[in-house]
């Protein structure tokens, strides 16, 4: 069974697979698994998913798909298959399509 409410300017469905939707004034789209993944899709585009353990996905309007972890650790994924991944000590290593790994230390070098 499907149900419906509309409540404080908040459209909530609840679906029967235990999924509820939840529609704010603003255009924000909330969507709540079962499982605790929350997905909140915004005006723009943006897609973020949190997940029971922390980690937040965040995907961008231009298919930029970033990852931060409960450790600090931010992996940036672009289109091109270009990936860098920020350590929470501060350092970038890139990982170039054709394998090159770059590897910059907080000091610079």
């Amino acid at each position: 069974m499907l149900e419906v409410i509309f409540e404080n300017e908040v459209l909530e469905v609840i679906f029967e697979n235990g999924i509820l939707e939840l529609t704010f004034e603003n255009g924000l789209l909330e969507v709540i698994f079962e499982n605790g993944v929350l997905e909140v899709i915004f005006e723009n585009g943006v897609l973020e998913v949190i997940f029971e353990n922390g980690v937040l996905e965040i995907i961008f309007e231009n298919g930029v798909l970033e990852v931060i972890f409960g450790n600090g650790e931010v992996d940036v994924i672009f289109e091109n298959g270009l990936l860098a991944v920020i350590f929470g000590n501060g350092v970038l290593e890139v990982i170039f399509e054709n394998g090159v790994v770059d590897v910059i230390f907080g000091n610079g070098y």
